[in-house]
């Protein structure tokens, strides 16, 4: 009381006051004192509020996220790059675990990578293979260079080196799957040896692995108009 009568009298003197506007810290405190459930309740409501605030906003990041990595997957999926589709697809999964459209399309990423190293080890396997059969075609043909010696018959020896090529053709393609270069070598084995239906067998075959091959169709109509040769002689003979 005695503060506020030297500050009426300053006032009616024209003197500066002393006292000074509460501040708001002060008021708060003093709120928070007179009501302390209202401020609990409050505070909870806020915290609750930003708390859902935070929430929203992550999810709307996520989300955007998740829809720019699906977007980005599907297209190198597009384009054949199946490994960046999958890397992509994974970094979506993992905000969206549950999602099973996601987790189909990571399967067939998935999927078409197998596929594609099976082409790749399939392609490396042929080129190797085309390799061992050239090497079969040049010793059958150092072996065909003796016949035309004079008085040459197939001996023994030779006979069973004709045997093992048609053995290793045959072991080749148990290892990267039927060829036709490999079916021709086989046949023309069978051919010298004295195995015409045999040897029509593996072109047929040689064929069936691989539609219009050229080698094993030739030497299929080759060996037939031989068989047709010598049925008409054969006949003419009889009839004489």
């Amino acid at each position: 009381a005695s503060e506020l009568a030297a500050d009426l009298a300053r006032f009616l003197e024209g003197e500066a006051l002393r006292a000074r506007r509460t501040g708001w810290p002060v008021l708060a405190a003093r709120g928070i004192r007179r009501h302390p459930w209202v401020t609990l309740a409050a505070t909870t409501l806020m915290l609750a509020a930003g708390f859902l605030v935070y929430v929203a906003a992550g999810r709307q990041v996520s989300e955007a996220l998740r829809s720019r990595w699906v977007a980005e997957a599907a297209g190198a999926g597009a384009e054949g790059r199946w490994q960046d589709a999958l890397a992509g697809y994974e970094r979506a999964l993992a905000l969206y675990s549950s999602d099973t459209g996601l987790r189909g399309r990571k399967d067939e990423a998935a999927r078409r990578i197998a596929e594609e190293r099976e082409r790749l080890t399939r392609q490396k396997d042929r080129a190797e293979a085309a390799v061992v059969y050239k090497e079969f075609v040049r010793e059958m043909h150092m072996l065909r260079l003796r016949t035309y010696q004079p008085g040459w018959r197939l001996r023994e020896h030779e006979f069973a080196e004709y045997e093992r090529i048609e053995r290793d053709a045959q072991a080749q393609m148990e290892k990267t799957g039927p060829a036709g270069d490999g079916w021709w070598v086989v046949g023309r084995v069978r051919q010298v040896l004295g195995k015409p239906e045999a040897a029509l067998e593996a072109f047929d075959r040689g064929s069936a692995a691989e539609p219009g091959h050229g080698l094993c169709l030739v030497y299929k109509a080759r060996l037939l108009l031989d068989q047709a040769i010598i049925s008409f002689g054969m006949a003419t003979s009889e009839q004489r």
